[in-house]
């Protein structure tokens, strides 16, 4: 059956077979799958890697080093007056919540990872 419209047989219509293709396909075989890596692995990599960051130097960094806390969150902190890593160490969850308007169990969260920073 030749397809009358392109005039090639329906096992040409799909290309040619032989050494030029098959080089092209061994070369996709062979290049590296891209990096899927999610986004909880990356954190957990980043976490493993502070460890061994001085507690003094983690203590004055900016509460954003905290996961949880973004720059919205980290603006609400610091107006009730916790601006680093250290501040929030030392805060009380309670009164930080009724300070801010952020929930108690989150702050209680984030004061927990603070601590073992």
């Amino acid at each position: 059956m030749v397809d009358e419209e392109a005039g090639v047989e329906p096992g040409e219509a799909a290309g040619p077979e032989g050494p030029a293709t098959d080089a092209v396909e061994e070369d996709a075989a062979a290049e590296p799958e891209p990096d899927t890596e999610s986004e909880s692995e990356s954190e957990a990599e980043a976490e493993a890697g502070d460890e061994g960051a001085d507690t003094v130097e983690e203590s004055g960094a900016q509460a954003t080093r905290i996961k949880g806390i973004g720059p919205a969150y980290a603006e609400t902190l610091a107006d009730a007056g916790v601006e680093t890593v250290g501040d929030l160490a030392n805060a009380d969850a309670a009164d930080l919540a009724e300070e801010t308007g952020v929930s108690e169990k989150r702050i209680e969260r984030w004061i927990g990872r603070a601590e073992n920073r």
